[in-house]
């Protein structure tokens, strides 16, 4: 016999779950994410929302990447370090984008240094 309250949360599940792949398939990896993130507290042991989030997060951490190594490469350094932070949220020991905030830091720095020097 199923409780009203076992109910719910089976449904609220099934919601999220279709949400989250349907998001996932059109393309939606950020509302994806949001969905099935819901969805993993509701079901922490379940390895099939597991495996799907580890990919929706996956994809994320390499659309930012490589949105922060674009925006490095024409020179938009304030984006390129807020593309890397993105990164961070999905994927906290990613090297790439800690090495890549630091020399995008670095250079954004010397360019401020730079100007202030020349506007004396």
């Amino acid at each position: 016999m199923n409780l009203p309250g076992t109910e719910a949360t089976d449904l609220k599940r099934a919601v999220l779950l279709q949400q989250g792949k349907t998001l996932s398939e059109q393309n939606k990896p950020t509302d994806s994410f949001a969905a099935l993130t819901q969805l993993a507290k509701l079901s922490p042991k379940d390895s099939a929302v597991s495996s799907l989030l580890g990919n929706v997060r996956g994809r994320l951490v390499q659309q930012h990447y490589n949105q922060g190594i674009r925006l490095y490469r024409e020179k938009k350094l304030a984006a390129a370090i807020s593309e890397g932070r993105s990164v961070l949220q999905y994927d906290p020991n990613h090297e790439g984008a800690k090495r890549n905030i630091e020399t995008a830091e670095r250079l954004l720095k010397g360019l401020q240094e730079r100007q202030q020097k020349q506007g004396r």
